[in-house]
């Protein structure tokens, strides 16, 4: 009897040590929860299920600084967007340096973009579907997943590296098909409860986190090297993936590039002209100056030039 009752104590003091840091993680130093909506499977690499965010979810951001921002109305990077049936979506595509949680989301590139062309064309609303460990592979898939709800206007996929390392990642010859179990909800059990409890409980989001992070389930960031071994084999798989968002977009489509080498980026604009792609680059965005302790993620002044590079571009294209 005596060791049931130090068995209860001491759950008891466990469940009372988890509230009590769970107060301290959410209320005083105010990490967020998930955030989470759910998980579907077929837009990463096939193999990884894609995390759909909770409209105006809160997340934490700790490069530049410890910042909580809010996602927008639709669970995306940026400032509210209109989704009335008289609205023309922009999508936009890229890696983390698109999506850019590290800035306010009013400050982002995307949303200087969309505060602009508001400007030209009030029923123009930008989707930021810009996503971290996203290569031009991936974003293809996140942009048809998004198409079943919004119907795209333009298409516009930044580039910041070729991706070769991350290309690797990939069954070769790349199939561009969807797969069977393209955007289906993963609806497991263990999924479902793990999302539920995450939601819930800023401390349990935590921990999990940093597991992760330790067993390197995030890809993490694309390698910066553009050296002639990385280009020559990141350059075909990115052509390839230039060839089938032409086929599927047209006119459309437009791809921009801020990779830092003059060489690589004249030789996507060759590709570019001879499938009648729009294209266009500036190399000297991601300079140290624009960048989180000159070399991180862009900061405020290079989401600045970004935003101005991607608004000057689009209307030299579009708004002759």
């Amino acid at each position: 009897m005596v060791h049931v009752k130090k068995t209860l104590l001491l759950f008891c003091a466990m469940i009372l040590a988890f509230l009590a840091a769970e107060i301290v993680i959410k209320n005083i130093i105010g990490y967020p929860p998930y955030g989470v909506k759910m998980k579907v499977f077929g837009i990463q690499n096939f193999t990884r299920t894609q995390k759909i965010y909770l409209p105006n979810s809160p997340y934490w951001v700790v490069e530049g600084g410890n910042h909580v921002y809010y996602r927008n109305n639709l669970g995306l990077p940026g400032t509210d967007i209109r989704v009335a049936d008289s609205q023309k979506f922009i999508f936009i595509l890229g890696s983390s340096f698109m999506e850019a949680y590290q800035m306010p989301p009013g400050k982002m590139a995307s949303s200087l973009f969309f505060s602009s062309i508001q400007k030209a064309d009030p029923d123009l609303q930008v989707l930021d579907l810009g996503s971290s460990g996203h290569d031009p592979y991936d974003s293809y898939f996140r942009a048809l997943y998004f198409t079943r709800s919004y119907k795209p206007d333009k298409i516009i996929l930044l580039l910041d590296n070729i991706y070769s390392d991350w290309m690797k990642r990939h069954r070769h010859p790349l199939d561009f098909e969807p797969s069977s179990e393209f955007g289906r909800e993963d609806n497991r059990f263990t999924t479902r409860i793990s999302t539920l409890m995450r939601n819930n409980f800023s401390i349990l989001d935590l921990f999990i986190r940093a597991v992760s992070k330790k067993n390197n389930e995030d890809p993490g960031e694309s390698p910066r090297q553009t050296d002639v071994q990385a280009a020559n084999t990141g350059i075909p798989d990115m052509q390839t993936c230039l060839q089938h968002y032409a086929s599927k977009y047209g006119a459309d489509f437009t791809c921009l590039s801020i990779i830092p080498d003059t060489t690589i980026n004249r030789n996507l604009a060759s590709f570019c002209k001879t499938l009648n792609i729009n294209f266009r680059f500036d190399p000297c965005i991601l300079i140290p100056e624009n960048r989180i302790n000159q070399n991180g993620h862009l900061n405020e002044k290079g989401n600045y030039e970004l935003g101005k590079f991607i608004t000057g571009s689009f209307a030299e294209i579009y708004q002759k």
